[in-house]
């Protein structure tokens, strides 16, 4: 059973907990959009490996296979860490005040 009795209460905290993404896309959008830089990210992921392995010769020896290995899951590292990162949701009290300061300026008030 909830501790939260009131309607005010439940309203309050409501606009302090819930979240609401703050891109300027439908929310249809951005969950597809989610996807694709998922998608890309790995892609380049792949590609930069490809290109690491693929300067070395058909049978490489010992030392220049180990040091392609490294150079591999560098490149592919430092691509993970360049993909973009899916930005946070602001709180739901926020985006709706700055949704109301928008209407009140637009409206010539």
């Amino acid at each position: 059973m909830s501790k939260i009795k009131s309607p005010p209460q439940k309203k309050t905290l409501s606009l302090e907990r819930d979240r609401r993404s703050t891109t300027d896309e439908s929310p249809h959008a951005g969950r597809k959009e989610i996807a694709l830089v998922k998608q890309r990210a790995h892609k380049k992921e792949r590609h930069a490996v490809t290109q690491v392995l693929g300067g070395i010769g058909p049978q490489p020896d010992g030392d220049d296979a180990v040091a392609a290995e490294s150079a591999a899951k560098t490149a592919a590292r430092l691509r993970k860490l360049e993909a973009i990162k899916k930005p946070p949701a602001a709180p739901l009290g926020k985006v709706v005040a700055a949704k109301l300061e928008r209407r009140r300026k637009t409206s010539g008030e």
